[in-house]
């Protein structure tokens, strides 16, 4: 027993120290996957805070350009505002204006936007009706003289149908 002593004390502390090993093995291997974790939402967090800091840059960028562009379209109460241009710039120019029919159109793709299409026709004299779509052409929506067609009615008086569009706000 005496022979048997040294060697069972040894094992009981191979045993422990085994034991002892493992647990710390255990609680470092936790605790090197906690850090990992951390590190990993550190950088999933830097890398969203760069990306929040760049779109604040970009929509600071482009917030003068999208107020200018805000200004070339018709907002979708002001349909009539820009109906009312027209007629008050054939009023002005000295011709007879006749809107025949004014529809809503679509544009693939567009899902804020529609397309406005206006059919007119006027009558007057060349020079008068020449400096209307000279005047349509200026306005200060995001208006479009598509088509136009002008046929002499008389020695000096002329007839137009034209085509226009302009740009709204969908609803």
């Amino acid at each position: 027993m005496k022979h048997a002593t040294p060697l069972i004390a040894s094992i009981i502390l191979l045993v422990a120290a085994l034991t002892a090993y493992a647990f710390l093995y255990i609680g470092v291997d936790g605790y090197v996957g906690r850090i990992g974790n951390a590190l990993s939402a550190s950088e999933t967090l830097t890398r969203r805070d760069a990306i929040a800091r760049s779109m604040e840059q970009i929509l600071s960028d482009v917030s003068a350009e999208r107020e200018t562009l805000a200004g070339f379209i018709v907002g979708n109460d002001d349909v009539v505002t820009v109906i009312e241009l027209l007629e008050d710039a054939a009023r002005q120019e000295g011709v007879t204006l006749s809107i025949s029919s004014v529809s809503v159109g679509s544009v693939s793709g567009w899902s804020h936007h529609e397309r406005i299409d206006v059919l007119f026709s006027v009558d007057g004299t060349f020079a008068d009706i020449t400096s209307f779509v000279a005047t349509l052409e200026v306005l200060p929506n995001a208006a479009r003289v598509e088509s136009g067609v002008l046929e002499s009615s008389g020695r000096t008086r002329w007839f137009g149908s034209f085509a226009m569009t302009f740009i709204k706000e969908a609803p």
